[in-house]
């Protein structure tokens, strides 16, 4: 049932891109106003790691590919699969390694997400 929940609460995310807030466990993203929060505390983001926090939170709980980050944050350009994770390795710097539970999970050999769901 949870699961089914999820999936609904993220239709429902992408139907309404301009909501106000997304809010994945402790996590409140404010796309309008290029804000998020965890915790009560306001997440400093790079322009980069918020491109992808927002994308991965509009598609939450779904699991998306490190090629689909590739090709939605840089869609004109080619680049390393290097770039890629070091954008990610800041995204979990900022979002998940203050905290007691990381919402960004790998999925080993299909990609990541981003969910508040214990495993």
């Amino acid at each position: 049932m949870p699961l089914l929940l999820a999936r609904l609460n993220s239709l429902y995310r992408r139907d309404n891109p301009e909501r106000e807030c997304i809010q994945i466990a402790d996590l409140r993203i404010y796309p309008k106003e290029y804000r998020a929060i965890r915790s009560e505390q306001e997440l400093k983001l790079t322009p980069t790691s918020w491109k992808i926090l927002l994308f991965l939170a509009r598609r939450s709980p779904v699991v998306v590919s490190r090629n689909e980050i590739e090709a939605h944050i840089w869609p004109n350009d080619d680049v390393d699969e290097g770039t890629v994770n070091v954008h990610l390795h800041q995204l979990r710097k900022v979002v998940d390694k203050p905290f007691n539970c990381p919402l960004i999970r790998t999925h080993v050999g299909i990609g990541l997400s981003l969910s508040g769901e214990t495993p």
